[in-house]
């Protein structure tokens, strides 16, 4: 588990992370961070043989060009994301950006690999989430509850 404590932008640890990701097979958590588009997308492609990534409480700054890989062959099964979508705090991913995000998963190998998604029940309702992933063809459970997520390590 990473955290950042008070959101820091992400991007000067990121090469250091990068090596770091590419050993780990298990899970990714990172917590509490600012994470700005190309970053993010670093961090899926580097991550992209993990069982389970967790962005936990994590500010997404996404615009509507937000793409994620699609020529790699992602492994991820489970995908946390608990405060990360909320939709009251502006800095977290709302329901505009949580379409955004749905998409550029869509256009990944995300669709067929993703199983869980993890989503906090009174930011982001479980069921909005579903209605939006499956829109975008992504068939993962939609996981919604008030429970702090630990690391699996």
């Amino acid at each position: 588990m990473i955290s950042g404590l008070n959101h820091p932008d992400i991007s000067p640890f990121i090469e250091g992370l990068k090596t770091l990701f590419d050993v780990v097979s298990d899970e990714i958590f990172l917590s509490s961070f600012t994470i700005e588009e190309p970053v993010l997308s670093d961090i899926f492609a580097k991550s992209y043989k993990v069982k389970r990534l967790a962005l936990i409480w994590c500010f997404l700054k996404i615009s509507p060009v937000f793409e994620i890989d699609w020529k790699i062959d992602y492994m991820i099964e489970d995908l946390d994301l608990y405060m990360t979508w909320s939709e009251y705090d502006s800095k977290c991913l709302d329901s505009n950006k949580l379409r955004l995000f749905a998409r550029a998963l869509s256009k990944s190998w995300f669709t067929s690999t993703l199983k869980i998604v993890h989503v906090r029940e009174d930011l982001y309702s479980e069921n909005e989430v579903k209605k939006v992933l499956s829109t975008f063809g992504i068939k993962a459970k939609v996981e919604g509850d008030n429970k702090k997520p630990v690391s699996l390590s």
